[in-house]
This record gives structure tokens, sequence and C-alpha cells, in this order.
């Protein structure tokens, strides 16, 4: 057997990352590049995108194709679909979208709808365009990054980001199921406890999150690069039979509710 093989690799293929300025996104796409993968990075924040972009650019693959603005614009994907027309796109990481803890008696229809935006319709108006432009070829894959709390309800203040997530993750699993015939595979990554930026803008205090690592049986919380890898295993033909799953990267917290 060939020192070179490896069935995880994306070489040859062309990965599009949304939410790739930042956090799991930023990991992820830097991931697929060192797996080989040309990238096409999206993003609101021009500055931190193009660091991710120079970063790829020194792993030595190709530049990457970066698209700056907010997916909650229809006309901002309108702009990304027409400019990837003519690229064989065969793998999606929709990693795009932000958090809020709040208690459900103060959180507004208003507030629920802004995390549905960027967090499932921003994504799925992505997939849904992509998809019907034939822009995804057969046996592309695509992974959505949710969350633990799309699933198992247990840490208060989540009911609009957990509503978000978990609408994502139902969608995902109908895709899956119609675009069977078509090689065409969704899976979802539910991340628990992940040290990135959205962290930092949420409201926990130093007191609550020392609290929640405690819960998790591996007593830390995970490096966005170990949410990227696992993702990049659902890219590659190593998974070329698996779709409609929900993998857990959580440390066990799962366990523990």
């Amino acid at each position: 057997m060939s020192m070179n093989y490896n069935p995880s690799s994306l070489s040859g293929k062309t990965i599009l990352i949304t939410g790739a300025s930042s956090g799991i996104g930023k990991a992820t796409a830097i991931e697929c590049a060192k797996c080989g993968a040309k990238t096409v990075l999206v993003g609101r924040n021009k500055e931190k995108l193009d660091i991710t972009s120079e970063i790829i650019k020194s792993i030595g693959v190709s530049e990457s194709l970066t698209f700056y603005g907010d997916m909650c614009h229809s006309d901002f994907i309108d702009t990304i679909i027409s400019e990837i027309r003519n690229i064989e796109v065969n793998g999606m990481v929709l990693c795009a979208g932000q958090t809020l803890i709040l208690p459900a008696a103060f959180t507004s229809v208003d507030r629920i709808m802004e995390m549905m935006d960027v967090n499932f319709i921003s994504n799925a108006n992505l997939l849904q365009k992509s998809l019907k432009s034939k822009i995804l070829k057969k046996g592309s894959s695509i992974v959505g990054v949710t969350s633990v709390l799309g699933i198992d309800g247990f840490m208060n203040g989540n009911t609009a980001y957990g509503v978000s997530k978990a609408a994502f993750e139902s969608y995902l699993k109908y895709c899956a199921l119609e675009f069977s015939s078509k090689n065409i595979r969704f899976n979802s990554v539910h991340p628990g406890s992940v040290d990135t930026p959205m962290l930092d803008m949420s409201s926990v205090t130093k007191e609550q999150l020392e609290s929640e690592i405690n819960k998790i049986p591996l007593k830390r919380m995970a490096d966005p690069s170990e949410i990227a890898k696992p993702i990049c295993f659902l890219l590659s033909d190593a998974s070329s039979f698996i779709t409609g799953s929900s993998l857990i990267i959580d440390g066990g917290q799962h366990l523990k509710f």
C-alpha cells in the first residue's frame, strides 16, 4: 500500500465554507486547505476573512476565492451563486451563525426570528440556490454546523439559539433524503463548548463558564480545530456511505444531562 494513502484527503476538491472569518469556520477552512482542497471563503468581516485567506495561501494551496458580506441578505447570496456558477463545488460547510443567551420569557418573537435568519435561513438559502443552480455536483458533501443545544435543551437561556439550530438540523436530514438519488450527502456536526470568539461575545460570566466546563467529562472546551477535523472527514470520500447523520462533538457533555 502506498505510504501516501489517505482516504480523508480532499485533494482535487473545492469546498465552500461560510462563517470562515473566525472560529469553527476559519479552522475548517484552514484544515480543508491542509487536506488539499481549494477553498471558497464567505464571511462578514473583510479584515478577518483576508487573514484566513493569507493563512491558506501560506499552506501552499492556490489562493482562495473570497466573498465579503452578510448572508442574511439574499442579494449577497445571489452574487455568490453568480460568481461560482462555473466552478465545480464538491462540498459545503455551512457555519455562519451567532449566539443569543436570553431567558425565554424575555426572548421576543423578533429575537427568535433574528436567530432563525442567521443560524438557519441564511444557510438554507445558500444551499437551496446552490442545489437549484446545480453548482453542487453528484458526490458532493454538505456539512452543517449546528449545536448540541439544538438536540438537547440542557442550558438555560438558549431557547432562540437552540430552536434555530434544531431547525437547521431537521432541514439537513430532509435534504439528505431528497438528494440521496444524486449521491449528494448531508450531515451535521453538533459542537458543545468551543473556545471561539462567539463565546467571548456572549453574556456568560467567568463563573458560569467554569461551571459548564466542569460538567464536561473531558474537563475542557474544544479547540476549533477539533471540530474542523471531523468536518473534513465528512467532506471526504472516507465518509462516502454516511448521510443524514448527526455527529456530536462535545467531550461527552451530552452524557451528563
